[in-house]
């Protein structure tokens, strides 16, 4: 039941608004989502836990289930109550500002960091650092300090009375997995236990860091046959052995990230899960606008360049949609592409705030509705331990679906507003990004039927 109990814990992160939002109208519509976002996740805590626990111990698991399906319902129905009505009061109180600025149109509401912003591009990509060492380096020292002061520390009790491992805590404990758990199992738990410990989604606790490295650590040894097999037979492993570059590669293979980099940037599952690191939460910050910023410089090298432009286009578009999620990322991505160069080309100020209020809730709607579907396979999938590695790639498909086309969004209204441009270069880039998004459909299509074609050759 912890396992469940965590898995539902991560969605307010997912499905509730949080932001700032930036005037009345879509302060109420945030109200509207957080409500029925509550109403959602309860729903499936209630069914999934009430089916979980029928499966597992019939009748009276079916009780059981049912009864912590009910606090789970009550406890999610009342956070999307409260969060609804304080979305609902920051967008009274921001309402002024926004008519000012939007009547302007000088200024781009950035909801990432909930303010108004003036974007001079050419300025912002000029101090745009060519890599992120200076960051890197910070985090693996963090990560270094972590370790000594773990290494100084009293050791951690372990629930194997065979296994003293060093003073540290079972491998297997720590990701909450049977000792002869599968290896799929082992990278499910670790998938699981990474969001959930990590900690930029447990600001101000302090021991977050360690449990995460904890997580990182265990899934180094289980993951490694060889590493795994001596854990086994003798309890421990020395610190040298252990190969934390593991999870990263793991998470590459199965999602193919080098191909969607490009058009994405550097997915934020990838960043937790960078070996020996662990990052605060200014540095995720500082990552996540970098990462904005190098998307909108290759669309600018898209859009802008008349010549092979729209041809370097399709080949990173060809090699994303070669990956497990890429058709279906590539449509979301031609989404935003549209949606941006829709909202641009209007004539007035009260059509595109339209547009983008109600663009925006149903595109957050569906991603409630894919959530909450998934959400309850997974705590199904949890109950019966038998998650396959395409049901994996599907999880974190889903958490693609959150993270990218939202940057991806923002990233084209850095384009859109660009200050040191005039107004008829930004009406044509909104113009280069239709046709982006046209191909992008195309290509994602494409790659559909192909899938379609090779299916029916092998049946």
């Amino acid at each position: 039941m912890s396992v469940n109990m965590n898995v539902a814990s991560t969605l307010p992160d997912v499905v509730f608004a949080r932001g700032t939002p930036k005037h009345v109208v879509q302060g109420l519509g945030d109200a509207l989502q957080n409500i029925a976002a509550g109403v959602g996740v309860g729903s499936a805590a209630l069914v999934g836990l009430t089916a979980g626990g029928a499966k597992e111990d019939g009748l009276m698991g079916a009780v059981k289930g049912f009864g912590y399906g009910l606090l789970a319902f009550g406890a999610s129905t009342l956070y999307g109550s409260c969060t609804g009505v304080s979305q609902l009061a920051l967008g009274v109180y921001h309402t002024p500002e926004a008519v000012i600025n939007v009547s302007s149109g000088d200024k781009f509401w950035d909801s990432a960091e909930g303010r108004w912003e003036r974007i001079d591009l050419a300025d912002l990509l000029n101090a745009l650092p060519t890599n992120d060492d200076d960051i890197m380096t910070a985090a693996r020292a963090a990560y270094q300090e972590n370790r000594k002061q773990q290494a100084g520390e009293t050791p951690l009790p372990t629930n194997n009375p065979n296994n003293n491992n060093n003073g540290k805590e079972d491998y297997y404990t720590v990701l909450g997995v049977p000792r002869n758990a599968t290896e799929v199992e082992i990278k499910k738990a670790y998938l699981q236990k990474a969001v959930l410990t990590h900690p930029d989604k447990n600001p101000g606790d302090p021991q977050a860091g360690e449990r995460f490295l904890a997580v990182k650590e265990a899934y180094a040894v289980l993951s490694d046959p060889n590493t795994r097999d001596k854990y086994d037979r003798h309890g421990s492993i020395d610190n040298d052995e252990i190969n934390t570059a593991n999870a990263e590669n793991f998470l590459t293979q199965l999602l193919g990230t080098e191909y969607l980099t490009p058009l994405v940037g550097r997915l934020w599952i990838s960043t937790i899960l960078e070996e020996d690191k662990i990052f605060n939460k200014s540095q995720m910050k500082v990552l996540r606008q970098r990462r904005r910023l190098r998307i909108a410089a290759q669309l600018l090298r898209f859009v802008d360049e008349p010549a092979g432009g729209l041809d370097d286009a399709r080949v990173v578009f060809q090699d994303a949609a070669s990956t497990f999620c890429g058709p279906d990322l590539l449509r979301e991505i031609a989404e935003q592409y549209m949606t941006a160069a829709r909202q641009h080309l209007y004539g007035n100020t009260v059509q595109k705030e339209l547009d983008s209020f109600f663009s925006s809730k149903w595109a957050a709607c569906r991603r409630v509705y894919s959530s909450t579907a998934a959400g309850t396979a997974l705590l199904r999938q949890a109950r019966q331990n038998n998650l396959r590695t395409e049901e994996m790639q599907k999880m974190l498909s889903s958490i693609l679906s959150w993270d990218a086309p939202r940057i991806v969004l923002q990233a084209c209204r850095y384009l859109l507003y660009d200050c040191c441009v005039t107004l008829a270069t930004r009406g044509d880039r909104a113009r280069g990004l239709e046709k982006l998004s046209l191909m992008a459909l195309e290509i994602a299509e494409n790659e559909d039927k192909a899938r379609a074609a090779q299916l029916s050759v092998v049946s």
